[in-house]
């Protein structure tokens, strides 16, 4: 492995940081990262929500929705 990737990787280790590599083009063409990071992206989404937020959110979303018409007030005219 030659010292300039040993040195991008041995950075990338210290910050916890990505590195995008570009091709002859200089249009990005690689990602190099963290092996756990990549296994955690490619294993799908995780449960970011807390019970209690799950029942927030369930609580919200049953609510009758609001029909157009119901925005509307009649008031009466003297």
């Amino acid at each position: 492995m030659s010292e300039s990737i040993k040195k991008i990787i041995s950075l990338i280790n210290k910050t916890g940081d990505n590195c995008v590599v570009l091709d002859e083009a200089g249009n990005p063409a690689y990602v190099i990262m963290p092996i756990s990071r990549y296994e955690s992206l490619i294993s799908g989404p995780k449960d970011i929500f807390t019970k209690q937020e799950k029942s927030l959110i369930k609580a919200n979303n049953d609510q009758k929705p609001v029909v157009e018409e119901d925005n509307y007030f009649f008031e009466p005219i003297d």
